[in-house]
């Protein structure tokens, strides 16, 4: 071998500053280490201090290529159950330098972990990777394997698997490795989500105190990043600007945090155009967040985008494409709800944007309070029949074909009746719906507090909010999409649900959901049944005070005569 790549072999070790030759010392090695225990091998890696669990590590002899590749044969056992009762010490990683330091340690991390984690978390927890065998791409596209299979898991039984309705985050992330890797910006935010969400939802607070570095260090890059005007556009930027908000939902209890993130994905979004999320990697990314960019939009009291006609024009080819390709695995009609659905609900945050803004649009020349109002709840109320319309072709749908939800008794002494549905697909277009039907409502009853129907507005989302609350078990069971869509209806629910025994356990499924799926649902905006939407009902008040000084100034006024 030495004669064939003499230069080679002649190069000292690179990253330990040992002139060493290749052919001279690979021998020795081996046969220093390979003949010992694998205990006696981890002795020799271990940090030379016992009081520190978290250190720089180097290890003091050369290492050769040949050694490497024996001894990662001899770790295959690695990948299964450790029988020692050993503590992992930690799991390094390799910066440009060729310098090791932990990703993460573990060293506090109980036996009893192995009973709380997955199969594949437990064999990940357990894998113990050394400087002789390390590969920080392996490493990283480990990491971000295990998080895009617990957030977007395939699905055990395809002919009810509806992956096409709803598309989830497993498309597009399934896509990353090959831009990872090379670019320090999405790597960081990689590491960053998959570390914080891996420590949420398996208790793991060593992972989550070391997600937060990595997170400054993405946060730092992207401003780099953003600043010049070609990465600000590229796909890095805008994934790593998506996972950032990821993380923000999985670690911080703020849900201000997310929606910075979320508002500068749209933005990115936006300034692209919809004719490069048009096909492949762009449009899976842009199909899994659109509903997460109405939502953020909602919460701002913004128009969305999304609502302009090129966009809807995009939305509707993207729909043709799917529909005629092989990505549909379920009902025509379920797919074509989901669609309709999207359709109605990227209306509603332009809908909540101009009902609260009733006093800016009274105040122009051609248009006064009355008719403003006027022209909102008749929105409002096209929106609200158009959804009811699409909700009842849906359940006439799965009732025909089995589907539908199933209630079974429960022993919750609040909510004794829960629902289950066929797949997490369906179970988000119902609570969509619930949610779309319970904000429009909420905005109708605003306009009109004493009409005649504002009570009747207000019996149905209650209803609807109640339906919501017996599906929260159901949709507890997804790893994104349902804590992230359940949390929202559960929100509005406080809005509309009164005695104190349901308002508490709302609130109790909320604080265990920021526990263990996503942390944003622990705090937030609770909204009030007295006032539930502070903005739009103050703009009222203040357009029908308006109009009261108007009528009172076109009143004829008598003067007022003193004395007899």
């Amino acid at each position: 071998m030495c004669d064939q790549a003499p230069d080679f072999c002649n190069r000292p070790c690179p990253g330990y500053g040992l002139d060493m030759k290749f052919h001279d010392e690979g021998p020795k090695i081996r046969q220093r280490y390979l003949k010992k225990p694998l205990s006696d091998v981890e002795d020799a890696c271990q940090p030379t201090s016992s009081n520190s669990q978290i250190k720089t590590f180097s290890p003091s002899y050369p290492v050769s290529i040949s050694q490497s590749i024996s001894y990662q044969s001899n770790l295959s056992d690695a990948f299964g159950p450790d029988p020692r009762e050993e503590k992992v010490q930690g799991v390094f990683a390799t910066t440009e330098n060729s310098e090791c330091i932990p990703v993460f340690a573990l060293a506090d991390v109980d036996r009893t972990l192995e009973e709380r984690c997955t199969s594949m978390m437990a064999r990940f927890m357990e894998l113990k990777l050394y400087s002789i065998v390390q590969c920080p791409d392996l490493e990283q596209q480990q990491l971000l394997h295990i998080f895009t299979s617990s957030i977007a898991p395939p699905a055990l039984d395809q002919s009810t698997a509806g992956v096409a309705a709803l598309p989830n985050h497993g498309r597009w992330l399934a896509r990353l490795p090959s831009l990872t890797g090379r670019n320090k910006l999405l790597d960081s935010a990689v590491r960053a989500v998959a570390l914080a969400h891996l420590g949420l939802v398996h208790g793991l607070k060593s992972f989550l105190i070391e997600a937060q570095p990595l997170y400054g260090k993405a946060l730092h890059l992207l401003s780099l990043a953003l600043a010049n005007s070609t990465e600000a556009l590229s796909a890095e930027t805008l994934g790593a600007t998506i996972l950032l908000s990821l993380y923000e939902m999985f670690a911080s209890s703020s849900s201000k945090s997310w929606l910075r993130h979320a508002g500068g994905a749209s933005a990115l979004i936006r300034v692209r155009g919809p004719a490069r999320h048009r096909y492949g990697f762009h449009r899976e990314l842009y199909l899994a967040y659109r509903h997460t960019m109405v939502t953020e939009a909602c919460v701002s009291r913004v128009h969305c985008f999304l609502e302009e006609p090129e966009w809807r024009k995009l939305a509707a080819q993207i729909h043709d494409d799917r529909k005629t390709s092989s990505q549909v695995d379920e009902p025509l009609e379920n797919f074509n709800t989901a669609d309709a659905f999207h359709g109605e609900f990227i209306q509603i945050a332009g809908l909540l944007c101009d009902a609260g803004n009733l006093k800016l649009h009274a105040s122009s020349a051609f248009v006064t309070g009355s008719w403003m109002k006027r022209e909102i709840t008749v929105r409002a109320e096209n929106i609200r029949t158009n959804v009811k319309c699409i909700f009842a072709r849906l359940s006439s749908t799965l009732r025909n074909l089995g589907q539908g939800p199933i209630s079974y008794a429960s022993d919750d002494p609040v909510f004794p009746v829960y629902y289950n549905y066929v797949n997490i697909s369906v179970a988000l277009l119902h609570n969509i719906y619930r949610g779309m039907l319970m904000l429009i409502n909420l905005v109708l009853r605003e306009m009109n507090p004493c009409g005649p129907t504002a009570g009747l507005y207000m019996l149905e989302a209650r209803e609807a909010a109640l339906d919501c609350c017996r599906s929260e078990s159901f949709m507890e069971t997804s790893a994104f999409h349902g804590p992230f869509f359940i949390v929202q209806t559960l929100r509005f629910g406080l809005a509309v649900i009164q005695p104190a025994a349901e308002r508490n356990w709302i609130l109790g499924k909320l604080f265990k959901i920021g526990e263990t799926k996503m942390a944003m649902a622990k705090n937030g905006t609770y909204l009030d049944t007295a006032n539930p939407l502070p903005a739009i009902r103050f703009a009222v008040e203040e357009v029908e005070r308006m109009e009261r000084i108007s009528l009172f100034d076109m009143l004829p006024h008598t003067p007022l005569v003193l004395g007899g």
